[in-house]
């Protein structure tokens, strides 16, 4: 059993909290906005638009690094650390397993963290940038 089922019960359930479905969506999701923030970014680098204006670019980067960091480990870090998991598409239930609870706290507040250092980097790249207008 230890070599059969309890490898894959912790990929499914005690590693992600996420299921196949909704992994996919955060995908989707994910790529659209990073697509609509390097777009963004982009345009107004080249319009030579003020950086206080570039600073709307940290809202579509936000939304697609979190949705890819969440595809990535399939994992939802604030639905983990609220103790919430997912059965079926949009029915959340609470972990009731301490072990597997504290399992994904850990691994959330790692891929939280990743997620604000990618953010960051990227938002203060294409907002220090240098504008060139064309």
């Amino acid at each position: 059993m230890e070599r059969d089922a309890f490898p894959g019960f912790l990929r499914a359930r005690a590693l992600g909290n996420l299921i196949p479905p909704t992994i996919i969506a955060r995908l989707i999701i994910g790529l659209v906005a990073m697509f609509g923030g390097y777009w963004t970014a982009f345009i107004l680098i080249f319009l030579d638009a003020p950086r206080s204006t570039r600073c709307w670019e940290i809202l579509p980067f936000t939304v697609g690094v979190y949705c890819l960091a969440s595809y990535q480990y399939s994992l939802d870090p604030i639905m983990a650390l609220l103790g919430l998991t997912e059965y079926t598409p949009f029915s959340f239930v609470r972990i009731r397993e301490p072990y597997v609870r504290k399992l994904l706290v850990k691994r959330s507040i790692t891929v939280l963290a990743v997620t604000i250092l990618v953010d960051a980097a990227i938002s203060v790249l294409f907002i220090l940038v240098p504008g060139k207008r064309l």
